[in-house]
Protein backbone atom coordinates (compact mmCIF):
# COMPACT_ATOMS: atom_id res chain seq x y z
CA UNK A 1 0.00 0.00 0.00
CA UNK A 2 1.17 3.44 -0.79
CA UNK A 3 2.32 5.69 2.18
CA UNK A 4 -0.89 8.39 2.82
CA UNK A 5 -0.16 12.15 2.96
CA UNK A 6 -2.29 14.82 3.90
CA UNK A 7 -2.25 18.42 2.10
CA UNK A 8 -3.27 20.99 3.78
CA UNK A 9 -3.80 24.97 2.74
CA UNK A 10 -6.13 27.15 3.43
CA UNK A 11 -6.78 27.99 0.05
CA UNK A 12 -8.64 27.41 -3.26
CA UNK A 13 -6.58 24.80 -4.35
CA UNK A 14 -7.52 24.44 -8.08
CA UNK A 15 -6.58 27.91 -8.44
CA UNK A 16 -3.61 27.83 -6.17
CA UNK A 17 -0.73 26.80 -8.45
CA UNK A 18 1.98 26.42 -5.64
CA UNK A 19 -0.22 24.31 -4.05
CA UNK A 20 -1.50 21.83 -7.23
CA UNK A 21 2.27 21.26 -7.60
CA UNK A 22 2.72 19.50 -4.45
CA UNK A 23 -0.19 17.10 -5.28
CA UNK A 24 0.80 16.17 -8.86
CA UNK A 25 4.31 15.68 -7.71
CA UNK A 26 3.17 13.61 -4.87
CA UNK A 27 0.45 11.41 -6.36
CA UNK A 28 1.79 9.41 -8.25
CA UNK A 29 3.84 7.85 -5.36
CA UNK A 30 1.94 8.60 -2.21
CA UNK A 31 -1.79 8.21 -1.88
CA UNK A 32 -2.95 12.00 -1.31
CA UNK A 33 -5.30 13.30 0.24
CA UNK A 34 -5.94 17.05 0.62
CA UNK A 35 -8.05 19.85 2.60
CA UNK A 36 -8.53 23.38 1.57
CA UNK A 37 -11.41 25.87 0.65
CA UNK A 38 -12.14 24.20 -2.82
CA UNK A 39 -11.60 20.78 -4.59
CA UNK A 40 -7.99 20.51 -6.37
CA UNK A 41 -9.84 18.73 -9.69
CA UNK A 42 -7.16 16.13 -9.42
CA UNK A 43 -8.30 12.88 -9.90
CA UNK A 44 -7.74 10.31 -7.59
CA UNK A 45 -7.16 12.61 -4.35
CA UNK A 46 -9.56 13.01 -1.80
CA UNK A 47 -10.72 16.21 -0.45
CA UNK A 48 -11.88 17.30 3.25
CA UNK A 49 -13.47 20.76 2.90
CA UNK A 50 -12.85 23.71 5.00
CA UNK A 51 -15.77 26.01 5.51
CA UNK A 52 -15.63 29.88 5.18
CA UNK A 53 -17.91 32.42 6.20
CA UNK A 54 -17.64 36.24 6.27
CA UNK A 55 -17.82 37.48 9.75
CA UNK A 56 -20.46 40.02 10.83
CA UNK A 57 -19.42 43.07 13.01
CA UNK A 58 -20.43 42.05 16.06
CA UNK A 59 -18.17 38.70 15.80
CA UNK A 60 -14.82 41.03 13.93
CA UNK A 61 -15.24 43.20 17.12
CA UNK A 62 -14.83 40.22 19.16
CA UNK A 63 -12.22 38.55 17.11
CA UNK A 64 -9.99 42.02 17.71
CA UNK A 65 -10.53 42.55 21.03
CA UNK A 66 -9.21 38.54 21.43
CA UNK A 67 -6.45 39.44 19.82
CA UNK A 68 -5.68 43.06 21.15
CA UNK A 69 -6.60 43.58 24.63
CA UNK A 70 -6.50 40.07 25.43
CA UNK A 71 -4.04 38.10 23.38
CA UNK A 72 -5.51 34.83 23.61
CA UNK A 73 -4.44 33.58 20.31
CA UNK A 74 -5.25 29.83 20.87
CA UNK A 75 -9.07 30.63 21.69
CA UNK A 76 -8.82 32.85 18.09
CA UNK A 77 -6.86 30.37 16.24
CA UNK A 78 -9.38 27.36 17.27
CA UNK A 79 -12.77 29.18 18.01
CA UNK A 80 -12.90 31.84 15.82
CA UNK A 81 -10.32 31.45 13.05
CA UNK A 82 -13.16 28.87 10.70
CA UNK A 83 -11.68 25.94 12.06
CA UNK A 84 -14.13 25.47 14.73
CA UNK A 85 -16.93 25.61 11.70
CA UNK A 86 -14.42 22.73 9.83
CA UNK A 87 -14.66 20.49 12.69
CA UNK A 88 -18.67 20.89 12.93
CA UNK A 89 -18.78 19.84 9.10
CA UNK A 90 -15.92 17.02 8.56
CA UNK A 91 -16.41 13.74 9.79
CA UNK A 92 -13.75 14.77 12.49
CA UNK A 93 -13.98 11.39 13.76
CA UNK A 94 -12.99 9.50 10.71
CA UNK A 95 -10.31 11.88 9.87
CA UNK A 96 -8.72 10.99 13.35
CA UNK A 97 -8.45 7.68 12.73
CA UNK A 98 -7.17 8.13 9.21
CA UNK A 99 -2.98 7.38 9.58
CA UNK A 100 -0.95 9.69 7.97
CA UNK A 101 2.52 9.25 6.76
CA UNK A 102 3.24 13.20 6.03
CA UNK A 103 1.35 16.12 7.03
CA UNK A 104 1.94 18.58 4.58
CA UNK A 105 0.88 22.25 6.14
CA UNK A 106 1.00 25.14 3.51
CA UNK A 107 1.47 28.92 5.28
CA UNK A 108 1.14 29.38 9.07
CA UNK A 109 -2.46 29.44 9.60
CA UNK A 110 -2.62 25.34 8.40
CA UNK A 111 0.19 24.36 10.84
CA UNK A 112 -1.13 23.94 14.30
CA UNK A 113 -4.32 22.41 12.85
CA UNK A 114 -1.45 19.99 10.98
CA UNK A 115 0.43 19.30 13.71
CA UNK A 116 -2.76 18.11 16.10
CA UNK A 117 -3.93 15.84 12.91
CA UNK A 118 -0.56 14.64 12.26
CA UNK A 119 -0.68 12.65 15.78
CA UNK A 120 3.24 12.18 15.89
CA UNK A 121 3.83 11.63 12.06
CA UNK A 122 6.23 14.05 10.33
CA UNK A 123 4.79 17.41 9.35
CA UNK A 124 6.41 19.32 6.44
CA UNK A 125 5.80 23.59 7.02
CA UNK A 126 5.59 25.15 4.01
CA UNK A 127 5.97 29.08 3.97
CA UNK A 128 4.32 30.44 0.95
CA UNK A 129 5.36 33.98 2.35
CA UNK A 130 6.91 35.43 5.48
CA UNK A 131 4.18 35.46 7.74
CA UNK A 132 5.20 37.77 10.86
CA UNK A 133 5.28 40.74 8.05
CA UNK A 134 3.27 38.91 5.16
CA UNK A 135 0.89 42.84 5.48
CA UNK A 136 3.32 45.14 7.53
CA UNK A 137 2.11 47.77 4.75
CA UNK A 138 -1.46 47.84 6.68
CA UNK A 139 -2.15 49.70 9.63
CA UNK A 140 -4.66 47.47 10.74
CA UNK A 141 -2.66 44.34 10.18
CA UNK A 142 0.06 45.60 12.14
CA UNK A 143 -2.20 46.45 15.06
CA UNK A 144 -4.28 42.88 15.29
CA UNK A 145 -2.49 40.52 13.43
CA UNK A 146 0.95 40.67 13.48
CA UNK A 147 1.85 40.10 17.08
CA UNK A 148 -0.74 36.65 16.47
CA UNK A 149 1.13 35.67 13.37
CA UNK A 150 4.66 36.10 15.16
CA UNK A 151 2.85 33.86 17.92
CA UNK A 152 2.05 31.15 15.41
CA UNK A 153 5.80 31.05 14.18
CA UNK A 154 7.28 31.31 17.27
CA UNK A 155 5.02 28.40 18.64
CA UNK A 156 4.71 26.33 16.33
CA UNK A 157 7.74 26.33 13.44
CA UNK A 158 9.88 24.92 16.25
CA UNK A 159 7.97 21.86 16.20
CA UNK A 160 8.12 20.95 12.41
CA UNK A 161 9.93 17.95 11.24
CA UNK A 162 11.48 20.30 8.14
CA UNK A 163 10.23 23.18 6.05
CA UNK A 164 10.08 25.03 2.79
CA UNK A 165 9.51 27.87 0.91
CA UNK A 166 9.87 30.06 -1.71
CA UNK A 167 13.21 31.33 -2.01
CA UNK A 168 16.40 32.60 -0.31
CA UNK A 169 15.97 35.61 0.84
CA UNK A 170 12.83 34.43 3.37
CA UNK A 171 14.49 31.57 3.64
CA UNK A 172 17.34 33.46 5.68
CA UNK A 173 14.59 35.52 7.73
CA UNK A 174 12.64 32.19 9.10
CA UNK A 175 16.05 30.36 9.85
CA UNK A 176 17.65 33.39 11.60
CA UNK A 177 14.39 33.98 13.62
CA UNK A 178 13.32 30.57 14.56
CA UNK A 179 16.13 28.70 14.05
CA UNK A 180 14.97 26.33 11.64
CA UNK A 181 16.67 26.45 8.07
CA UNK A 182 13.81 25.82 4.97
CA UNK A 183 14.98 24.12 2.07
CA UNK A 184 14.25 26.62 -1.02
CA UNK A 185 11.25 25.26 -3.34
CA UNK A 186 10.75 28.03 -6.02
CA UNK A 187 7.24 28.85 -7.58
CA UNK A 188 8.96 27.53 -11.14
CA UNK A 189 6.05 26.49 -13.26
CA UNK A 190 6.27 22.65 -15.21
CA UNK A 191 8.03 22.65 -18.64
CA UNK A 192 6.24 24.32 -21.95
CA UNK A 193 7.02 22.66 -24.81
CA UNK A 194 7.26 25.29 -27.12
CA UNK A 195 9.26 27.84 -28.99
CA UNK A 196 9.82 31.14 -28.81
CA UNK A 197 7.18 33.52 -30.86
CA UNK A 198 8.74 35.95 -33.87
CA UNK A 199 9.13 39.49 -32.62
CA UNK A 200 7.16 41.82 -35.52
CA UNK A 201 9.04 44.95 -36.87
CA UNK A 202 7.99 48.24 -35.32
CA UNK A 203 5.98 46.41 -32.85
CA UNK A 204 6.77 45.23 -28.69
CA UNK A 205 4.05 43.29 -26.88
CA UNK A 206 4.50 43.39 -23.67
CA UNK A 207 2.19 41.13 -21.09
CA UNK A 208 1.19 41.25 -17.12
CA UNK A 209 -0.54 38.69 -15.36
CA UNK A 210 -1.95 38.09 -12.35
CA UNK A 211 -4.23 39.14 -9.38
CA UNK A 212 -6.08 42.81 -9.70
CA UNK A 213 -4.18 43.63 -5.77
CA UNK A 214 -4.22 47.23 -4.64
CA UNK A 215 -1.06 46.84 -3.23
CA UNK A 216 0.54 45.84 -6.18
CA UNK A 217 0.06 49.11 -7.47
CA UNK A 218 -0.49 47.73 -10.83
CA UNK A 219 -1.29 51.67 -12.28
CA UNK A 220 2.54 51.96 -12.07
CA UNK A 221 3.10 49.87 -15.24
CA UNK A 222 0.47 52.49 -16.69
CA UNK A 223 3.31 55.16 -16.35
CA UNK A 224 6.13 53.28 -17.01
CA UNK A 225 3.72 53.54 -20.71
CA UNK A 226 3.98 56.83 -20.13
CA UNK A 227 7.80 56.94 -20.73
CA UNK A 228 7.43 54.56 -24.07
CA UNK A 229 7.11 55.21 -27.79
CA UNK A 230 4.36 53.97 -30.11
CA UNK A 231 6.03 50.77 -30.70
CA UNK A 232 5.07 49.89 -27.13
CA UNK A 233 1.70 48.12 -26.14
CA UNK A 234 0.83 46.39 -22.66
CA UNK A 235 -1.92 43.37 -22.04
CA UNK A 236 -3.18 43.00 -18.45
CA UNK A 237 -4.53 39.48 -18.00
CA UNK A 238 -5.77 39.54 -14.69
CA UNK A 239 -8.15 37.73 -12.25
CA UNK A 240 -10.87 39.93 -10.13
CA UNK A 241 -9.87 39.41 -6.56
CA UNK A 242 -10.91 43.00 -6.59
CA UNK A 243 -13.22 44.04 -8.33
CA UNK A 244 -13.37 47.55 -7.61
CA UNK A 245 -9.71 48.11 -8.11
CA UNK A 246 -9.57 46.65 -11.41
CA UNK A 247 -12.40 48.69 -11.85
CA UNK A 248 -10.07 51.75 -11.67
CA UNK A 249 -7.26 50.19 -13.50
CA UNK A 250 -9.79 50.04 -16.08
CA UNK A 251 -10.80 53.32 -16.09
CA UNK A 252 -7.39 54.80 -15.68
CA UNK A 253 -6.29 52.80 -18.28
CA UNK A 254 -8.74 54.08 -20.87
CA UNK A 255 -6.04 57.69 -21.04
CA UNK A 256 -3.84 54.93 -22.98
CA UNK A 257 -4.88 53.06 -26.27
CA UNK A 258 -2.05 50.97 -26.66
CA UNK A 259 -3.21 49.43 -22.92
CA UNK A 260 -5.64 46.23 -23.21
CA UNK A 261 -7.51 44.15 -20.55
CA UNK A 262 -7.34 40.75 -21.68
CA UNK A 263 -10.01 37.84 -20.30
CA UNK A 264 -8.07 35.03 -18.09
CA UNK A 265 -7.33 31.86 -18.54
CA UNK A 266 -6.97 28.35 -16.94
CA UNK A 267 -3.33 28.36 -14.65
CA UNK A 268 -2.09 25.90 -17.17
CA UNK A 269 -2.98 27.48 -20.49
CA UNK A 270 -1.12 30.86 -18.85
CA UNK A 271 2.54 29.85 -20.79
CA UNK A 272 0.88 28.86 -24.31
CA UNK A 273 -1.62 32.05 -23.80
CA UNK A 274 1.17 34.45 -23.90
CA UNK A 275 3.90 33.03 -25.83
CA UNK A 276 2.69 35.32 -28.43
CA UNK A 277 4.06 38.35 -26.36
CA UNK A 278 7.35 39.39 -26.63
CA UNK A 279 7.77 41.20 -22.91
CA UNK A 280 6.72 39.80 -19.69
CA UNK A 281 6.34 42.72 -17.47
CA UNK A 282 6.39 42.62 -13.35
CA UNK A 283 7.22 46.29 -11.44
CA UNK A 284 6.46 44.99 -7.98
CA UNK A 285 6.95 48.33 -5.68
CA UNK A 286 8.63 46.37 -2.41
CA UNK A 287 6.33 48.03 0.06
CA UNK A 288 6.20 44.86 2.28
CA UNK A 289 9.30 42.21 2.76
CA UNK A 290 7.73 39.70 0.91
CA UNK A 291 7.12 42.24 -2.01
CA UNK A 292 10.62 43.10 -1.84
CA UNK A 293 11.62 39.60 -1.98
CA UNK A 294 9.03 38.24 -4.41
CA UNK A 295 9.79 35.01 -6.54
CA UNK A 296 6.19 34.25 -7.88
CA UNK A 297 4.62 32.07 -10.50
CA UNK A 298 4.18 34.75 -12.99
CA UNK A 299 8.32 35.15 -13.00
CA UNK A 300 8.51 31.53 -14.29
CA UNK A 301 5.52 31.64 -16.21
CA UNK A 302 7.18 33.94 -18.26
CA UNK A 303 10.34 32.03 -18.85
CA UNK A 304 7.81 29.11 -19.72
CA UNK A 305 5.94 31.14 -22.32
CA UNK A 306 9.84 32.23 -23.82
CA UNK A 307 9.80 35.97 -23.27
CA UNK A 308 12.15 38.44 -22.29
CA UNK A 309 11.68 39.77 -18.97
CA UNK A 310 11.78 43.45 -17.90
CA UNK A 311 11.62 43.95 -13.99
CA UNK A 312 12.27 46.53 -11.29
CA UNK A 313 15.66 45.69 -8.64
CA UNK A 314 13.38 43.07 -6.67
CA UNK A 315 16.62 40.85 -5.79
CA UNK A 316 15.57 37.65 -5.98
CA UNK A 317 13.99 38.42 -9.70
CA UNK A 318 17.01 40.26 -10.49
CA UNK A 319 19.33 37.35 -8.98
CA UNK A 320 18.04 34.61 -11.96
CA UNK A 321 17.12 37.55 -14.63
CA UNK A 322 20.88 38.51 -14.45
CA UNK A 323 22.36 35.02 -13.83
CA UNK A 324 21.11 33.67 -17.04
CA UNK A 325 20.59 37.12 -18.78
CA UNK A 326 16.48 36.89 -19.63
CA UNK A 327 15.88 41.02 -19.79
CA UNK A 328 16.15 43.75 -18.52
CA UNK A 329 16.45 45.12 -14.69
CA UNK A 330 15.96 49.04 -13.74
CA UNK A 331 17.95 50.23 -11.28
CA UNK A 332 15.31 51.73 -9.06
CA UNK A 333 11.66 51.99 -8.55
CA UNK A 334 10.93 54.86 -10.46
CA UNK A 335 9.20 54.51 -13.36
CA UNK A 336 11.58 56.00 -15.54
CA UNK A 337 14.37 54.07 -15.08
CA UNK A 338 12.52 50.81 -16.31
CA UNK A 339 10.99 52.59 -19.48
CA UNK A 340 14.55 53.81 -20.12
CA UNK A 341 15.59 50.05 -20.16
CA UNK A 342 12.77 48.73 -22.18
CA UNK A 343 13.49 51.91 -24.82
CA UNK A 344 16.54 51.10 -25.46
CA UNK A 345 15.58 47.34 -26.71
CA UNK A 346 16.05 46.56 -29.97
CA UNK A 347 14.17 43.34 -32.07
CA UNK A 348 17.30 41.40 -32.06
CA UNK A 349 17.91 42.12 -28.67
CA UNK A 350 14.01 41.02 -27.44
CA UNK A 351 14.77 38.05 -30.05
CA UNK A 352 17.93 37.19 -27.97
CA UNK A 353 16.54 37.63 -24.40
CA UNK A 354 13.77 35.21 -25.40
CA UNK A 355 16.21 32.62 -26.61
CA UNK A 356 17.75 32.40 -23.72
CA UNK A 357 14.82 31.90 -21.61
CA UNK A 358 14.25 29.17 -24.29
CA UNK A 359 17.54 27.82 -23.55
CA UNK A 360 17.25 27.62 -19.97
CA UNK A 361 13.66 26.51 -19.70
CA UNK A 362 14.15 23.30 -18.51
CA UNK A 363 16.65 23.98 -15.69
CA UNK A 364 14.47 26.89 -14.39
CA UNK A 365 11.01 24.67 -14.94
CA UNK A 366 9.50 22.77 -12.04
CA UNK A 367 11.20 19.40 -12.83
CA UNK A 368 14.40 20.30 -10.00
CA UNK A 369 11.40 21.20 -7.40
CA UNK A 370 9.79 17.76 -8.07
CA UNK A 371 12.86 16.10 -7.56
CA UNK A 372 13.51 17.98 -4.12
CA UNK A 373 10.03 17.70 -2.38
CA UNK A 374 10.39 13.75 -3.44
CA UNK A 375 13.62 13.50 -1.37
CA UNK A 376 12.37 15.56 0.90
CA UNK A 377 9.17 13.62 1.86
CA UNK A 378 10.77 10.35 1.49
CA UNK A 379 13.20 11.35 3.62
CA UNK A 380 10.52 12.17 6.72
CA UNK A 381 8.35 8.73 5.66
Amino acid sequence: MKKKILIISFSHLHSDPRVSRQINFLKDNYDVCTMGLSDSGIANVRYFPVQTRQSTILEKIKKAILLKLYMLFETYYWRHFGLWEFQATVDWKALQKEAFSLVIANDIDALPLALRIAKGCPVLFDAHEFAPLEFEDKFLWRLLLMSYKKYLCRKYIPKVSAMATVCDGIAEEYHGRYGVRPQVITNATEYADCAPSNVSDGLIRMVHHGGAIASRKLEDMFSIMEHLDERYSLDLILVSTAPQYLARLKEKAKADRRISFVPPVPMKDIPSTINKYDIGLFYLEPVNFNYKHALPNKFFEFIQARLAIAIGPSPEMAAIVKKYDLGVVADSFDPKDLAAKLSALTKEKIEYYKNRCHAHARELSADENKKKLLKIVAGLI
